[in-house]
């Protein structure tokens, strides 16, 4: 019989070599990020109900804000700032936003310049302390809804910047957010 021997040995190695490839392999598609999630309308979860318990507790995160218009409205980022990706706490953002409380809020800035000022220009107003944060909370919680997608790998803090950076830009179907594009 001609061809080579069959060598145990050397099956067991090649095994354990394309058992190693398709583990890296497995693990760098786990950690590419489709941005095709951020944009499909089924994926979005409205602030009302923002369900923030199912979002991993650990990684870095990419989201899309949108109106109930379907307008694409804002892009942002979370848990970038330690070294891992176990310390990262990709949670925390979201929160933020569906409390609506401006201070040190850049977003919920916005929503008061873009959507609520517009609607109280020309009314009667009577200040109260916190007010405008709850018509900013009240016009997330009824009007806007989020996507997400999540990097838990160490380098996600560094991908989703530059994915945000990129839709900023408009690099999915040309889509600028209204709020934040650069």
């Amino acid at each position: 019989m001609g061809g080579a021997k069959f060598n145990e040995r050397s099956c067991a190695e090649h095994l354990i070599q394309r058992y190693r490839k398709f583990q890296a392999e497995s693990f760098t598609l786990r950690s590419i990020i489709s941005i095709d999630h951020l944009f499909d309308p089924a994926n979005r979860i409205p602030f009302r109900e923002p369900k923030v318990e199912n979002i991993p507790s650990f990684g870095s995160i990419l989201y899309t804000i949108w109106n109930t218009g379907g307008d694409f409205v804002y892009v942002g980022i979370e848990g970038i700032r330690c070294q891992t990706a176990k310390d990262r706490n990709p949670r925390s953002r979201i929160t933020q936003r569906w409390q609506g409380m401006r201070s040190g809020d850049q977003f919920c800035i916005y929503v008061q310049d873009h959507f609520v000022l517009p609607q109280i220009i020309g009314r009667p107003y009577s200040a109260q302390n916190g007010q405008t944060d709850r018509m900013v909370r009240k016009y997330i919680h009824e009007n806007l809804s989020y996507a997400y997608v999540i990097d838990q790998s160490d380098e996600g803090n560094k991908r989703v910047r530059d994915f945000e950076r990129s839709i900023q830009q408009g690099a999915w179907q040309g889509m600028k957010p209204l709020l934040n594009p650069f």
